[in-house]
């Protein structure tokens, strides 16, 4: 098998040229950072720049994570589905080789920023909550799409990888650091596998959302999964949560609310209440502090305080504005808020 990792430049070409593409013999190949779960190159075509993508067997962070490298299929036949019913919001699928499992898929314009990245550089609150609209409406096509599809929720139905990838770190791996919370923690991520309602993304995070002036796409789809909606939902907001723990970027829980309420309203029937939704908001906080991926911008002493929400809200259950409304006292208001 050719490792993505290791192959030289000339060895790509060749591959590529092989698959049927047009690359000429002076392509630039470029090896993309910031990948945990997979090798990322980038190829100059002549029909224009494409990604080539292929699984890691162990996922680059500091704790012990593995995972099956086949997940890239997965990764295809999601961007198939997500292709047909949301063209704009994802690349085009350009290839896949199964034997050598890569992925080839188009590439976003260079000047797309990860909304991660944007997010933590000082993004504008009018334009973060631009996008978790667009992401709110976005998300609730896809969950909507393929709610009730059983065939096409029995084609994705590969529990353990979501075990592998989702539930066993985010949620039962923090046992260990939290015996008194074992039990609630074990009921949420045991939930998480029944009731398959509709094909969940498994990883929408800023760090997958690509950003424009003209357009956005969602990428990294090799974790999704018949599931219930209510993670893909608990995973970005998440993350927008944890970054206004930084009180000058308060203004992203008015993002994550314009998110959750799109969501709502463009899909009313998706079942997921507020009560649920502050669980694992709180649960996925608790992870990436404790857990084995955990985030890089929270000082210490904001972890603490991370910690001690999170707990809180698993010891006594809440909505998730109940949450929202705890971190927004952390600290007292932010410079742009009245006290």
């Amino acid at each position: 098998m050719m490792d993505l990792a290791t192959a030289s430049d000339t060895e790509i070409r060749h591959y590529l040229t092989d698959r049927g593409l047009h690359v000429g013999g002076l392509a630039r190949v470029e090896r993309l950072p910031g990948g945990v779960s997979g090798i990322v190159v980038r190829v100059d075509i002549a029909d224009g720049p494409v990604v080539c993508k292929q699984s890691l067997e162990r996922l680059a962070v500091p704790g012990e994570w593995q995972a099956d490298r086949r997940r890239i299929l997965t990764e295809a036949r999601a961007l198939e589905v997500y292709g047909k019913l949301t063209p704009e919001l994802v690349p085009r699928l350009v290839d896949v080789d199964a034997d050598q499992l890569i992925l080839t898929m188009t590439c976003a314009p260079s000047e797309w920023w990860p909304w991660k990245e944007r997010l933590l550089a000082g993004e504008k609150a009018a334009i973060a909550t631009a996008v978790a609209d667009r992401l709110g409406h976005g998300l609730a096509r896809w969950h909507a799409g393929t709610a009730g599809d059983a065939d096409l929720l029995a084609s994705f139905d590969d529990q353990e990888t979501y075990r592998l990838l989702r539930t066993d770190p985010f949620y039962r791996a923090l046992a260990g650091a939290h015996p008194d919370l074992a039990d609630r923690l074990r009921g949420l991520a045991d939930a998480l596998h029944r009731d398959h309602v509709c094909l969940v993304h498994g990883d929408f995070s800023p760090k997958n959302v690509l950003v424009g002036d003209d357009g956005l796409w969602i990428v990294d789809h090799e974790v999704a999964v018949a599931g219930r909606p209510v993670f893909d939902l608990a995973f970005l907001i998440t993350h927008l949560t944890l970054k206004a723990v930084e009180r000058e970027r308060r203004f992203l829980l008015d993002a994550a609310t314009t998110f959750w309420s799109t969501y709502q309203k463009a899909w009313p029937e998706s079942g997921v209440t507020a009560e649920e939704l502050g669980d694992h908001v709180a649960a996925l906080m608790l992870a990436r502090v404790d857990g084995v991926s955990t985030v890089h911008y929270l000082s210490e002493r904001q972890e603490g305080l991370v910690r001690e929400v999170a707990r809180d809200h698993l010891a006594a259950g809440g909505t998730i504005d109940d949450l929202w409304q705890r971190v927004r006292e952390l600290n007292g208001p932010s410079s742009g808020e009245h006290a």
